[in-house]
């Protein structure tokens, strides 16, 4: 029994309805087995929303009473589902989790929260401009209000209203442009420190002065998710966290050859820093007064050329040192990639090397981060006239190995490395999570994570093995 759970804005009805279909599971969202009903109260019943006091609290108790109750005739009859809803007083633990696990009983229930930047979440409520949210007290349905900052690094929790009365959980996001889903090292790298620049929210959702939702992370054992990741990012981290893996190729020829160093791509590859990037360039748009649409217009550009495109020249320089420090700020915020340490950490130094479309700050920052040692060879955008995918990067990263090329593997997981690698003349091994598996198919080898090979070095060079 899969819960997928998260403030309202969060995407968790997309991501629910994409796990469902993925793992061929029956979906059941709060809203849509209780809100037709609820609505067509409004008026010959209730004086005002469902949601407003003096009912609010006890239309959510009979909202989550109907959601046990179907949940435990779903179980009964097909073994399992997938849950939506806030869940609030569950994740809390008590009372309300324990009625949730007996209502599933003897299903195990795996919970996936999803959270993000109370300014990103307080942005898609105002896009989708869903009626029931011109009804959540305070604009958060009780829950505490918090400053946009308040899930940057360092930030003190905050802390749910006892006392609130459940929002609605449909909260599909607005799907980002096709570019969104284009990684860091993309045709036109984004930004001179990792993935494609962030649409920023609208104007009047992205104030400092206006108040946004935040919650304390779930009390019950959870996964967490960034609401920041685009749906099929989320996906790919979700499966891939509740055990559905995707098998390996064992035939693949990769498997078959020694190479003499492996050359790895940074983020998306060793480091998971595609929230950080989103919420990076979403700041950098408030400081710098950058529109949402000034923004997506010219998405998918160098950081360079973005800036001096948004800014006037006399505001560049400064824009860029703004973004880059931004971008090094919220590095804390990011984590390893399953199994990247593992396999860092079994090559030696002279076999191995970090080939980054970042600027030196950045991937520093971010590799000590997430607990890489910082590497003997390392390739930024500082190094190289002209980033991926011009074979460049890897080509001065062989050339700092002493190695042919040819003679190493790159790991990536975006189109444009591929092609920079694969111009360069090295074999690639893709790694899913970043961009559509579909996008990938150029490399010898794809994979759901690094967990899934290992390496084995020897006197003769490295031979890449299935784990």
């Amino acid at each position: 029994m899969v819960v997928v759970t998260g403030v309202a804005g969060s995407g968790k009805s997309t991501l629910g309805r994409a796990l469902a279909t993925a793992l061929g599971l029956p979906l059941l969202d709060l809203d849509a087995v209780t809100n037709p009903l609820l609505d067509r109260l409004v008026g010959p019943v209730l004086p005002a929303h469902w949601l407003a006091a003096p009912h609010g609290e006890l239309i959510r108790e009979g909202r989550y009473a109907a959601l046990r109750a179907v949940a435990g005739d779903v179980v009964a009859t097909a073994g399992g589902a997938v849950l939506v809803a806030p869940f609030t007083a569950e994740l809390a633990g008590g009372a309300a989790w324990d009625r949730l696990v007996a209502a599933v009983a003897p299903a195990e229930l795996r919970v996936l929260h999803l959270d993000g930047d109370p300014a990103l979440l307080a942005a898609r409520r105002a896009t989708r401009g869903a009626p029931r949210d011109a009804h959540r007290p305070d604009d958060a349905a009780g829950q505490a209000l918090a400053a946009p900052d308040a899930h940057r690094p360092g930030a003190a929790p905050l802390h749910a209203s006892p006392a609130r009365p459940d929002a609605g959980s449909h909260d599909d996001t607005v799907a980002p442009p096709a570019d969104a889903h284009r990684p860091d090292d993309a045709p036109g790298r984004p930004d001179a420190g990792s993935r494609d620049a962030a649409v920023a929210p609208p104007a009047a959702a992205r104030r400092p002065d206006v108040a946004a939702e935040s919650v304390a992370p779930p009390a019950v054992p959870h996964i967490a998710l960034d609401a920041a990741l685009t749906p099929g990012q989320l996906l790919a981290r979700a499966l891939r966290a509740l055990g559905h893996r995707t098998a390996v190729d064992q035939g693949s020829p990769l498997f078959g050859q020694r190479f003499d160093a492996v050359l790895f791509d940074l983020d998306g590859v060793l480091v998971d820093s595609t929230a950080s990037v989103t919420r990076s360039w979403g700041r950098w748009a408030v400081e710098y007064d950058v529109s949402a649409q000034a923004l997506q217009e010219n998405h998918g550009q160098p950081a360079q050329a973005l800036v001096q495109r948004l800014l006037g020249p006399e505001r560049v320089a400064a824009g860029l040192a703004r973004i880059e420090s931004i971008e090094v700020d919220d590095a804390a915020a990011v984590e390893a990639v399953p199994g990247a340490r593992d396999l860092f950490a079994s090559l030696p130094e002279h076999r191995r090397a970090v080939v980054t479309s970042g600027t030196p700050p950045i991937a520093t920052a971010r590799l000590r981060t997430a607990g890489f040692p910082l590497p003997r060879t390392l390739v930024t955008a500082d190094d190289v006239p002209r980033g991926k995918p011009d074979p460049a990067p890897y080509l001065l990263a062989a050339q700092r190995l002493g190695l042919p090329p040819e003679r190493c593997l790159a790991v990536e997981d975006a189109p444009a490395g591929i092609a920079s690698a694969t111009a360069a003349g090295c074999q690639v091994l893709a790694v899913t999570g970043t961009a559509p598996v579909e996008e990938l198919a150029a490399a010898a080898l794809t994979v759901d994570g690094l967990d899934r090979v290992t390496v084995h070095v020897d006197d003769d060079g490295v031979r890449l093995k299935p784990a």
